[in-house]
Order: C-alpha cells, then sequence, then structure tokens
C-alpha cells in the first residue's frame, strides 16, 4: 500500500523515524526523574511501621527497578546504611557507608562530563552525591556506629574525614551557608575527650561553638549546656586562663568540673533522632529569561517539611543496686529541616539560572529542526516538555532533628528510660534498655531513631 502524506505535511524520512524513536526512547526513560521522593513512600511506611527487613527489601527493589535509581548509587547507600543502624547492624552500616564514600569520589571525578548532559536534559540525570550538609552527616553516622561498636578510634578517623571533606566542599561552593557542622565538630570533641587527647578535644569543642554562633542566626540553634560545660573543663584543664574567665563571663556561671573529678564517674551520651529529613518536591515557575525577554517554564525543586509531633526527649537512668536516679533532658544539637531548606535557599540562583539556560536552549534548537521539519519540531518541542524536571533526589532517611544527653552516672549497672515528649510533656514513646552497665571513666554510647506515623502524612510545604 502506498504511502499518504496529506497536503500541507511534511513528509517524514527514514533518518527523521530514527530520530524520533531515539526521542521516544528518551521519553520513556525519563518519566521517573521528578518522582524520586514519591516511590521513596513504601521504605518510609516500614521504617514507620518498624519492619526494617521489609524496608531494606523494598529499598533493594527500588534501587533496581529502573534506570533513574542507578542514578542514585550513593542515595541507595546512605539510606541503605541508615536502615541497618536502626536495625543496630552497626559494621554492615558502615560497609554501606564506605561504599556511598567511594561512589561520591568516583563520581565527583566524571562531574563536568556529567554536568554537559545534564544541561541537556535536566539536574536528575547526573548522578546524586549528596548535599554538602549530607556528605559531612555521612561522616557523622559512620563515627556513631563505630561509638556503638565501642571503637572510638575508628570513630576519631571519621571526625578526620570531616575536616577534608568540609575543605573539600567549601573550596568548590561559592557563598555557602551551610560551611561547618556544630554537632559533628561537638561529637568530635567528646571522641577525643574520652580518647585523653584533651588539647584536641578542647580544638573541637571551639569549633563547635564558634559554628552554634553561626546556627544560632542561621538554623535557630543555641549553644548547648553541655557544650559550655566542656569549654570551661578543658578550657581549666588546659590552662587556658583567660579563655576560662571568659567563658564564665560569657556563660555567667561559677561553676566548673574538673576533668579529675569527672573521670571518678562514668558518662553515657545518648544521640536521638526524631522525625524524618524534609522532602523535596518539583515546582513548575514561568520566569522570563535574561537578554531574550523569553517567557519560560522552569521546573526547581523545594522542599516540604515532614510532621513530627516531638518536642524534646528525656531520660531516667536508675540504678539497679541503689534505686538512685538521675533524670535529664535533651538538648536540640542539629535541626536537619533548617539546614535543608536554608541550603537549597542559598542555591537556589544557581538552579535557576542553570534551568533557565537549559530551557533557553533547547527552545533554540526546536526552532531549528522545527525550520527544517516541522513533525520532528513538535516531537523534540514535547521531549523537551517532558523532560524539564526538577531533581528532587535527597537523603530521604535522615531525621528532622537531632538531641543530645550527656548524663554523668556513678559506676553501676543501670536501667536507662528514653522518652520522647510534646509541648506539653506528654510521653509519646518511651524505650526501656536494661542493664547498661557504667564504669569509672568510661563513656557509653547509644542512639536510637523514632520515625512516628505522622511524618507520612503528605508533608507541608515551608
Amino acid at each position: 500500500m502506498n504511502g499518504f502524506v496529506p497536503s500541507g505535511a511534511t513528509p517524514v524520512g527514514p533518518g527523521t523515524g530514527i530520530i524520533a524513536c531515539a526521542l521516544l526512547l528518551i521519553v520513556v526513560l525519563l518519566p521517573g526523574c521528578a518522582s524520586y521522593s514519591y516511590s521513596f513512600t513504601a521504605v518510609e511506611q516500614a521504617i514507620a511501621e518498624q519492619r526494617p527487613d521489609e524496608a531494606l527489601t523494598i529499598l533493594e527493589k527500588l534501587h533496581g527497578s529502573s534506570s533513574f535509581f542507578s542514578k542514585a548509587d550513593v542515595l541507595f547507600e546512605l539510606n541503605k546504611a541508615m536502615v541497618l543502624r536502626m536495625k543496630q547492624q552497626y559494621e554492615a552500616s558502615n560497609q554501606a557507608f564506605e561504599r556511598a564514600k567511594r561512589l561520591i569520589e568516583q563520581y565527583d571525578a566524571f562531574s563536568v562530563t556529567e554536568q554537559a548532559g545534564s544541561f541537556l536534559l535536566n539536574d536528575a540525570t547526573r548522578a546524586y552525591l549528596g548535599e554538602p550538609f549530607e556528605q559531612v552527616l555521612m561522616h557523622l553516622y559512620a563515627a556513631l556506629n563505630y561509638l556503638e561498636l565501642d571503637n572510638p578510634d575508628a570513630a576519631r578517623v571519621e571526625a578526620l574525614q570531616v575536616d577534608q571533606r568540609l575543605r573539600r566542599l567549601n573550596s568548590k561552593i561559592k557563598n555557602p551557608i551551610y560551611t561547618e557542622d556544630a554537632f559533628v565538630r561537638y561529637l568530635t570533641g567528646i571522641i577525643y575527650e574520652q580518647l585523653g587527647e584533651y588539647s584536641n578535644a578542647m580544638i573541637a569543642y571551639r569549633k563547635a561553638y564558634e559554628a552554634y554562633q553561626k546556627y544560632q542566626t542561621h538554623f535557630g540553634v543555641s549553644v548547648p549546656g553541655s557544650l559550655r560545660q566542656a569549654l570551661l573543663r578543658l578550657s581549666k584543664q588546659q590552662g587556658l586562663d583567660d579563655e576560662f574567665r571568659r567563658y564564665q563571663e560569657t556563660f555567667n556561671t561559677q561553676e566548673t568540673q574538673s576533668v579529675y573529678d569527672r573521670r571518678q564517674l562514668g558518662e553515657l551520651v545518648l544521640v536521638l533522632n526524631s522525625g524524618l529529613a524534609p522532602v523535596k518536591r518539583e515546582n513548575s515557575i514561568n520566569t522570563i529569561a535574561p537578554g531574550s525577554g523569553q517567557m519560560v517554564r522552569v521546573a526547581v525543586p523545594y522542599y516540604v517539611a515532614r510532621r513530627d509531633d516531638v518536642s524534646g526527649v528525656k531520660l531516667r537512668a536508675m540504678n539497679q543496686s541503689s534505686g538512685a536516679e538521675l533524670q535529664e533532658t535533651g538538648e536540640l544539637v542539629q535541626d536537619i529541616d533548617n539546614i535543608a531548606f536554608k541550603t537549597l535557599e542559598s542555591e537556589m540562583p544557581a538552579i535557576m539560572a542553570r534551568s533557565v539556560a537549559r530551557v533557553v536552549t533547547k527552545y533554540q534548537v526546536t526552532k531549528e529542526i522545527s525550520r527544517r521539519d516541522d513533525a520532528l519540531g513538535l516531537l523534540t518541542n514535547i521531549v523537551n516538555m517532558v523532560t524539564e524536571r526538577a531533581d528532587t533526589r535527597s537523603w530521604l532517611t535522615l531525621p528532622k532533628n537531632i538531641y543530645l544527653i550527656r548524663a554523668e552516672l556513678e559506676p553501676g549497672v543501670y536501667d536507662i528510660n528514653l522518652e520522647y515528649v510534646t509541648n506539653y510533656g506528654a510521653i509519646l514513646e518511651s524505650k526501656l534498655v536494661q542493664k547498661v552497665s557504667i564504669s569509672a571513666g568510661e563513656t557509653r554510647y547509644l542512639s536510637y531513631h523514632r520515625v512516628p506515623l505522622v511524618a507520612l502524612q503528605e508533608p507541608r510545604r515551608h
């Protein structure tokens, strides 16, 4: 049967058909680019319902389900590491973190080539390396894994890697709002103090103090009281008399515990994670392209906060021998929500500029193709619309907030009760850990991650 071309239409030749098939293949391969955060819901549901084994199974299936998820190898390892932490499989968790580190280094080496490819399609076609704060928190949780395994020397190595990571990130990013991680520096100081490296501990505590002063301005997190005590304790121990008096005046206190007195006790360090980090969604914006005055539609990411009913944490430690009870209230040491929001806000001008330039380039290419072939030009325009997607990938198993408790305990065996509470003091959830042995001069670590079902409700836009 002879082909029939309607009057006024442009004939479609073999070459056009091949190009059309290639363009359609791109459309088929990219439908998931804007759906990473939605696709992850089943994993979060399993975590909230305390079914970590199922969460791992779903995570594995998602990772192998499409070419899009293969571009998120780093995220796969980070999320896997966090779920394994929830299962208290700390060695396996750190193996996943190590794989994530290697992937970041590997993909970072090819970033220039990938930047060129993403300019033609969208940012989600690049291998995801993690936001700067995500890369740093990778070391935090790896260190916590080692501390749970009673291996502070390995945790110390993670602390050293944070220095290298921050230097590298800060050299690449212009005017970053997140240049230092206060809690990571604070934990580093705790590790050094545990190891008896008091000079290094003092340096880390100073860095944490300086970072928390910036946190207060940018993220609304103030200097923890326990860090203030650490600065007083270590500055006195190190003979830094002027600095010690300055802290006394600044913190308005004369009370100081000596390092020697503290070593007669044991310390229980609790890192309590609450909720889930914000999730990225896509927003379409109409804007005027600079220079051409052309109205263009671009897709950009934005964060929405997850719901969480926790406003604080408490500890009750009961000595099994004496019956004496110690109560401590946790301090907010990391607000990942605010860090994520403010980081994306600072990145948005660059994201917008990149997106507008990409859309304008696509428009010019489509215009030239349409001049030669109307049908192919139409198809190209459709592909351009389909592929104009925001990158909604992020480390979704991170908590919303992190609380810290440093409890000084007489040597003995304790029953530890952890409580997540509301604004009104009502207990939302408690966790009992029995027979925790504390020795003089010893530091023990416990961590727990509460993910409430309310976090799975449709999040609120910030």
